[in-house]
C-alpha cells in the first residue's frame, strides 16, 4: 500500500495511545509508505476540531507527508491553473457551469495516491461546505494554496455574488459571463413551480447545510414552504432566518433531535420533503433524494434541484427503502 490510515474513536483517546511515536516507528521500519492517524471522537464535535472536519484534514496531510518521506520541498510545487473542490464528498457533475472556469480537482476522481498528490499543485481551493475548513486551511499552510469560502446555494442572487468574488480572486476582471446558465435555472424554477403548484415542502438539514437558506430561496421564487428542520443551524444562516421570520412568519422550525421528535405529532403525508429527516418525522409521500448538498452547485444546482423536485411528486418514494439505501439509523 501508498498510504495507511488508522481511524480510531474517542476510546482510543482515553487510553492515550502515543500516535506520533507510533508513526515514527512504523515510517521507519516501512520506508516509502505514508502513515497517518486520525481521530473519530464525538466529544470534540462542539470544539475547533470536529471530527468530520479533521478527518478530511488528515486525508489531505497525507499529502505533505508523501512529499516529507520524498524529501521534496513543497515550496518547489508549481502550481497550475486547476481548481481544488474541497468539503464536499462527490465531484460536480460535468453540467456544472464551474467545469467552464477552470479544471476541477477533488478527491473523488482519483484511484491512484500518486494522482492524489496532483492536488497539491492547484492555484486555489473552493471550499464547498464546512467540512472542508481545515483541509483548505491544511492544504494553504502546506503547499501555499489559498481558498475561497463558497458554500453552495440554491439562491440565484447569492450564486450570481459567489461568482463575482471567484472572479475577483482568480483575476478576471470582466467577471463570467454565466447568463444562459442563469435563465435555464429561471426555466427550471417556473417549471417546478408549475409542477408541484402549491404542494406544501419541507426542507430539512439532511439534505443541505443551509436549509434556511435553501427555504429563503424557494419562498422568493414562489414556492410554498411551511417547515424547515435542522439539527444544527450554522451562525452564517442567521440572515436567512430573519428575512422568513419577517416575511413568512407561519414558517414552522422544529428540531429533529429534540425529545418531542418521539411524539410524532407534526406528521404532514402530503407534502414534498427535501431531506430524509423531514420526510420521516411528517410521513411525507414525495421525498426529494438529496443528501449533503452533493453534486450541487451554482445555477446547474438550481437546475438540479428543481428536477428532483419534479421527479418528486411523479413517483412517491419508499421511505423505508430510502433509510436503509443511505444506511442511516433513526
Amino acid at each position: 500500500p501508498k498510504v495507511i490510515i488508522l481511524i480510531v474513536t474517542c476510546l482510543d483517546d482515553l487510553i492515550g495511545t502515543d500516535h506520533e511515536a507510533l508513526k515514527e516507528d512504523l515510517t521507519a521500519r516501512f520506508p516509502g509508505i505514508v502513515f497517518q492517524s486520525s481521530h473519530m471522537n464525538p466529544i470534540k464535535t462542539d470544539t475547533t476540531e470536529p471530527p468530520a472536519q479533521a478527518i478530511q484534514r488528515d486525508i489531505y496531510r497525507t499529502i505533505a507527508t508523501d512529499f516529507d518521506n520524498r524529501g521534496i520541498d513543497p515550496n518547489s510545487v508549481a502550481h497550475d491553473e486547476c481548481l481544488n473542490l474541497l468539503g464536499v464528498y462527490e465531484h460536480l457533475p460535468q453540467s456544472c457551469e464551474l467545469h467552464k472556469i477552470a479544471p476541477l480537482r477533488h478527491v473523488d476522481e482519483y484511484a491512484e495516491f500518486s494522482a492524489f498528490t496532483q492536488m497539491a499543485a492547484s492555484r486555489y481551493s473552493l471550499l464547498l461546505a464546512p467540512l472542508g475548513t481545515l483541509a483548505a486551511k491544511e492544504l494553504e499552510q502546506d503547499f501555499g494554496i489559498p481558498y475561497l469560502y463558497l458554500p453552495v446555494s440554491y439562491d440565484l442572487e447569492v450564486i450570481g455574488e459567489a461568482y463575482a468574488s471567484l472572479a475577483t480572486v482568480l483575476g478576471y476582471e470582466n467577471g463570467f459571463d454565466f447568463s444562459e446558465e442563469k435563465n435555464r435555472a429561471l426555466r427550471a424554477i417556473q417549471e417546478a413551480k408549475a409542477a408541484l403548484g402549491d404542494m406544501p415542502i419541507l426542507v430539512d438539514s439532511s439534505a443541505t447545510y443551509h436549509p434556511f437558506g435553501l427555504a429563503k430561496a424557494l419562498l422568493s421564487y414562489g414556492f410554498h414552504v411551511v417547515r424547515v428542520e435542522a439539527e444544527f443551524v450554522l451562525a452564517e444562516e442567521q440572515p436567512a432566518i430573519d428575512w422568513i421570520s419577517t416575511h413568512f412568519p407561519d414558517v414552522e422550525c422544529f428540531r429533529p433531535d429534540s425529545y418531542r421528535a418521539v411524539l410524532f405529532d407534526h406528521r404532514l403525508p402530503e407534502s414534498l420533503a427535501i431531506g430524509i429527516q423531514s420526510a420521516y418525522m411528517a410521513s411525507s409521500k414525495y421525498i426529494v433524494d438529496l443528501f449533503a448538498d452533493l453534486q450541487m452547485f451554482g445555477y446547474d444546482g438550481v437546475c438540479r434541484l428543481m428536477q428532483l423536485m419534479i421527479e418528486a411528486i411523479a413517483q412517491p418514494r419508499d421511505l423505508k427503502k430510502l433509510i436503509d439505501e443511505y444506511g442511516l439509523v433513526v
